[in-house]
């Protein structure tokens, strides 16, 4: 997915906002991983916490925009469901990336993620909970079904039991596990919805004629003015998971 990394700061600078709250959970430590690090500004933030702070994104857009805007991080493009590194982390953090990851994938994230930790280190995360931006997707697959076209929609947002167990499974022990409603005013006024439908939507949007694209963003306006324009903006129906849990089990790794 391409991500345009000056337009997610300017449009959409509350997914950063919003992640300075998980910062509370995590401690004076050695070493952070930041997972999905995206234009820097929380693991600029998260270097007051550790000696050693790394960052990594899948977009190499976002990368750039990182290290333009904050020349001392270190921060690379990598995947973490491949991702390689010498280091093992006191904790791995990460906001609003989670649910970005197919669910068929969730296991190998977590396996990975518990390859990179410390023995006892934490894991400090939040995404996307079950009911997040419903309406929006539901809205949205509407309008291209009238187009005969489907979505590629994969979101993963879990319930939280079923996802208490699943970080059990890897040898976490849950400290916190809070699903919670978290309307979300968008930016720009009326122009809200249609910027964060086409970066957040780009895959379904960006391979169809600019008309078709307009017609199935009017579409989609239709249906949710009457639910989420609040007379001025636009309130996306976000639900989040957060999660701190600890690395209980014995791991093989240790730091260099």
């Amino acid at each position: 997915m391409h991500w345009d990394a000056e337009e997610y700061d300017h449009d959409h600078g509350f997914v950063a906002k919003y992640g300075e709250n998980l910062l509370q959970f995590v401690p004076d430590c050695n070493a952070i991983l930041d997972i999905g690090s995206g234009t820097g500004e929380l693991t600029r933030l998260l270097t007051h916490k550790a000696t050693f702070v790394r960052g990594i994104d899948s977009s190499w857009e976002m990368v750039k925009q990182a290290k333009l805007q904050f020349p001392q991080l270190d921060v690379m493009q990598a995947n973490i469901l491949t991702y390689e590194d010498a280091h093992r982390y006191d904790v791995v953090f990460s906001n609003a990336v989670f649910h970005w990851i197919p669910p068929e994938d969730q296991n190998l994230l977590l396996a990975q993620i518990t390859k990179l930790m410390q023995p006892n280190g934490l894991l400090i995360a939040e995404f996307g909970g079950a009911y997040n931006i419903e309406y929006i997707c539901d809205a949205f697959k509407h309008s291209l079904a009238h187009y005969g076209l489907r979505s590629s929609l994969n979101f993963f947002f879990p319930h939280a039991k079923p996802y208490q167990e699943l970080l059990e499974q890897h040898g976490f022990e849950v400290k916190r596990l809070s699903h919670y409603y978290r309307p979300t005013q968008l930016a720009d006024g009326h122009h809200g919805l249609a910027n964060w439908l086409r970066q957040f939507f780009a895959n379904d949007l960006e391979p169809l004629p600019e008309a078709v694209q307009k017609a199935i963003i009017d579409n989609t306006y239709a249906q949710l003015t009457p639910i989420l324009w609040k007379d001025g903006y636009w309130q996306a129906d976000y639900w989040r998971m957060q999660v701190v849990a600890q690395l209980t089990a014995p791991n093989d790794f240790t730091d260099f």
